[in-house]
């Protein structure tokens, strides 16, 4: 490219002006178009209330030049003006050439030897970057999997801001706009050559114009977080989050279309810049609430200061290897498993009760906890279902039940958190209800009825540290994609 530039610059230096030729053919084509231009003036006085004086006016002026001389009509002029300039005639390309050498010299020419080698170069650059060999990883940006991060954390700051009121202008949640730009939006955005290389510029569109859709009304929330009009902001954030949506629709349709399949996530694990069509791996909701559980906490007031350590961060039984991890937990395939996604209702509930999962474990915890520190809260929930294990009462608000299940969840939420799985409505035989599972669907939880058994008789080891720190340090069993193995 900067050899591009600098190959228009000094041709331009060198060649500021056209040759003999050409300019003298257009300056007879400029006396035509002004005759013909007077033609239309001539007309026009026609329906003027002077007719005459009009057209004595429109003559004047080109009497007065020479264009037209005395006794000389408009179209004699017009024609004469049409043969002097087909006599000079339009210069072929190569004379055209000729002559800007000619004027320019030798520092025309080099000149536009760097623009031809600048535009060769540069389309050789753009190639590869369709390739996906032009970025900074070697790899390509996969649209889809990159798609699937942009909706969720649409979604997730759509909690942040539900109930934000006017003239809040939310400064953590523009920052997480103009993160959520630079790191998704705008890589996907650079990588254009890349899908319309991919599947041709009509396809492209279909896919990237919503997609563009999405991108302009992430910019109006954020210009109405800015200006304080929430509702503004509110609306702009679901309009986005609909164009995602069609976006990723128009994609599996154009893949159909051209011999691929639909997109289906896959892959325990992540990293960001390398999400590539070979390495389909989503980078999944870090839990589908977590903002708005740390908005939840900020509400109530908790102080944000790390547990003291008077409770063990793990279980005494150290797991270190695949074999202790398998005599630890106890993991039951669930190939039947029936699966639903939650409905926006069902979300707004495990929010609330999450939030209410804070106010039971600052009960039964004497030291404060930071709530984005999802190890430190892990432990503090630990600590507090021991603590009702070992005769503990919530306060009469909550029942033991009651309890454990705000417990169950909390601790499933920063579970998915930190491990990048998401929640969903899963139904396993007799076992129905909020569920944690991972993206590939190899390993799943119910957070809720696991804490729950905890608090009865004969209830096996209190494992929710080591339980979390296996999934968030990957030390589970693999398991085959789909088969739901439940954890708890």
């Amino acid at each position: 490219m900067a050899m591009l530039v600098v190959g228009v610059g000094l041709s331009a230096a060198f060649a500021a002006r056209n040759g003999n030729r050409l300019t003298h053919y257009r300056t007879a084509q400029a006396v035509v178009g002004d005759l013909q231009a007077l033609q239309g003036e001539l007309k026009g006085c026609d329906k003027a209330d002077h007719p005459d004086a009009c057209r004595a006016e429109a003559l004047a002026p080109r009497r007065a030049s020479g264009e037209i001389e005395r006794g000389q009509s408009v179209d004699d002029a017009l024609a004469g003006a049409e043969t002097a300039r087909d006599a000079v005639g339009l210069p072929a390309p190569t004379e055209r050439l000729t002559e800007w050498l000619n004027v320019g010299g030798w520092g025309w020419l080099g000149g536009v030897l760097l623009i031809i080698a600048g535009a060769v170069l540069t389309r050789r650059e753009q190639a590869a970057e369709g390739r996906g060999e032009g970025t900074a990883t070697g790899e390509q940006v996969y649209f889809p999997a990159y798609l699937s991060e942009i909706r969720a954390r649409v979604e997730g700051i759509a909690l942040q801001i539900a109930d934000l009121p006017m003239d809040d202008d939310a400064p953590a949640v523009r920052e997480a706009l103009e993160d959520l730009y630079a790191d998704w939006i705008l890589p996907v955005v650079d990588s254009r050559a890349q899908f319309i290389a991919k599947h041709g510029i009509g396809p492209f569109a279909e896919y990237f114009s919503p997609f563009s859709g999405g991108e302009r009304n992430l910019a109006r929330c954020w210009s109405g977080l800015t200006d304080g009009h929430a509702v503004v902001a509110r609306e702009a954030l679901e309009r986005a989050a609909g164009s995602f949506a069609d976006a990723a629709r128009m994609w599996d349709e154009v893949e159909v279309r051209q011999g691929g399949a639909p997109w289906q996530p896959a892959g325990p694990s992540v990293r960001r810049t390398h999400l590539t069509e070979e390495d389909v791996a989503e980078k999944p909701p870090r839990g589908m609430i977590d903002e708005a559980t740390t908005a939840g906490a900020a509400a109530l007031g908790h102080a944000e200061v790390p547990l003291t350590n008077e409770e063990p961060t793990a279980d005494p039984e150290t797991v270190s290897d695949d074999e202790s991890v398998s005599d630890q937990v106890t993991a039951a395939a669930a190939p039947d498993a029936d699966e639903y996604e939650l409905e926006l209702s069902e979300k707004e509930d495990l929010r609330a009760l999450v939030r209410e999962g804070i106010e039971v474990l600052e009960a039964l915890v004497d030291e404060p906890f930071d709530v984005d520190d999802s190890d430190a809260l892990v432990a503090a929930v630990r600590h507090a279902v021991q603590s009702m294990r070992e005769g503990s009462e919530p306060p009469a608000r909550w029942d033991h039940d009651t309890a454990a299940r705000l417990l169950g969840l909390l601790w499933g939420e920063h579970l998915a958190r930190t491990a990048g799985w998401r929640w969903v409505r899963l139904t396993v035989g007799s076992r129905e209800g909020y569920a944690v599972v991972s993206n590939d669907r190899a390993h799943a939880a119910f957070p809720a009825d696991y804490v729950r058994g905890l608090l009865r008789e004969g209830a096996g080891d209190n494992r929710l540290v080591l339980i979390y720190e296996m999934v968030r340090d990957r030390r589970v069993l693999p398991s085959a994609p789909g088969t739901r193995t439940l954890l708890t």
